[in-house]
């Protein structure tokens, strides 16, 4: 008999030994927030109930007989709103797990970025057009800018003398000259740098 009270009293001190350790209120009302019971009610029946096992588990080193068991605690209603509330969210989970298999949120993003950019350009539209403008109307003014080089000018005059007054050309006028009977009238070809010209002679 002696052997089998050592035995229990071991059993007994082992049990006590894994008895997990309650939450404090504090703990308690995060826990409560995490899980996303709102409801003040419900909320106060469970920290209510964790506050009659923790007066149970105090009780527990001074129990020296059966008699002393505290009667055990009905499960409490709250339980059952605990459980369908674990459950969908459970279930909320499992949603979220399976539409993050097939995420396209790069996708969406690029969208997004798109209709942002268009958006902008929408909203900039007028600023944008005048600015084309204004660069086109830089542009043209460069070309015509360039075009009124006086080297090219005096470039292009000189191939259009070179072009225009030829031999045959002043051959053409002497005869034309003597034609009108104004051959007494002597002319002469120039050159100068950009240009050939008819110059009368002077007697």
């Amino acid at each position: 008999m002696q052997k089998a009270a050592t035995d229990v009293a071991k059993e007994y001190e082992t049990v006590s030994q894994t008895i997990e350790a309650l939450p404090t209120l504090e703990t308690l009302r995060t826990r409560i927030d995490a899980a996303g019971i709102s409801q003040d009610k419900i909320a106060s029946q469970v920290t209510e109930f964790f506050i009659q096992l923790q007066a149970r588990k105090d009780q527990l080193p001074g129990i020296d007989s059966e008699e002393a068991i505290p009667a055990p605690l009905l499960s409490p209603k709250w339980i059952e709103e605990a459980n369908a509330q674990s459950k969908s969210l459970g279930e909320l989970a499992a949603k979220y797990d399976e539409d993050a298999k097939s995420d396209n949120r790069d996708e969406i993003r690029k969208k997004l970025n798109s209709l942002q950019a268009r958006k902008w350009l929408s909203e900039h539209r007028a600023a944008i057009d005048e600015e084309i403008n204004r660069l086109k109307l830089l542009n043209q003014i460069e070309k015509a800018k360039k075009s009124t080089n006086t080297k090219a000018l005096s470039q292009k005059k000189g191939e259009l003398a070179e072009a225009l007054i030829t031999d045959a050309f002043v051959k053409r006028f002497e005869t034309e000259l003597r034609a009108l009977g104004a051959s007494q009238v002597k002319v002469e070809l120039v050159k100068s740098k950009v240009s050939k010209v008819l110059t009368p002679i002077e007697n």
